[in-house]
């Protein structure tokens, strides 16, 4: 999976292991079955054109943006998995209560049971996924940094204030001096007796020292 943390959580597959096995189940069915000729070649030609871009380049990889045209029809053909699964469930308790009829109403059972099973497996991966990506990802210290949230918040700090020149500052000037590595403490010791009326903050993982 991508490492990048703009664009996936901790170099996770870009499938999950249930949609990847579904989207197999279907890529075969798609390959094996009649299905209408034209709809077939659309569908693989979307697919092997649109993985082009992250096949044929070398920096990065894997890269999930490059990747992003596959997206549908990866999802159809999990789809087409999923109902491939949902009919074999289907034909093979039929062909069970022709084969044992004594037993047709524990395997009437089954066949709820079965289903019931199949729908809970579909509803992990959107549970997962909303836990991986808005409890996890959204909070992790990796993303932030990904998305250089730390200097949009320097920026954010910065922005009322003027940057000190080399012969000094002007009281009556907004004035704001920030140090993007916070852990800068000889730095940040000297600023501050340079400027014993700058008030010291740590907005975030930088530090700045401001007259106002």
């Amino acid at each position: 999976g991508d490492c990048n943390w703009r664009h996936n959580f901790n170099c996770q597959p870009a499938l999950h292991p249930i949609v990847a096995f579904f989207f197999l189940v279907g890529l075969i069915s798609l390959l094996k079955s009649h299905f209408n000729r034209e709809a077939k070649f659309i569908l693989a030609g979307w697919l092997g054109f649109l993985a082009l871009p992250a096949a044929l380049t070398r920096e990065s990889v894997p890269h999930a943006l490059r990747a992003i045209g596959m997206i549908p029809p990866v999802m159809m053909l999990a789809g087409l998995g999923a109902d491939r699964v949902r009919l074999f469930i289907t034909q093979w308790i039929e062909k069970e209560k022709t084969k044992w009829p004594q037993h047709a109403r524990q395997l009437g059972r089954l066949r709820y049971e079965l289903f019931f099973l199949f729908l809970l497996t579909l509803l992990v991966v959107p549970l997962i996924t909303y836990h991986t990506y808005f409890l996890r990802w959204s909070k992790h210290s990796k993303t932030y940094e990904a998305f250089d949230t730390a200097n949009y918040h320097l920026g954010i700090a910065v922005e009322p204030g003027t940057a000190p020149d080399a012969t000094g500052v002007t009281p009556a000037e907004k004035t704001v001096i920030a140090f993007i590595d916070g852990t800068d403490i000889s730095g940040i010791a000297a600023a501050r007796r340079a400027f014993p009326s700058f008030r010291l903050q740590v907005p975030g993982d930088f530090v700045i020292l401001q007259n106002f």
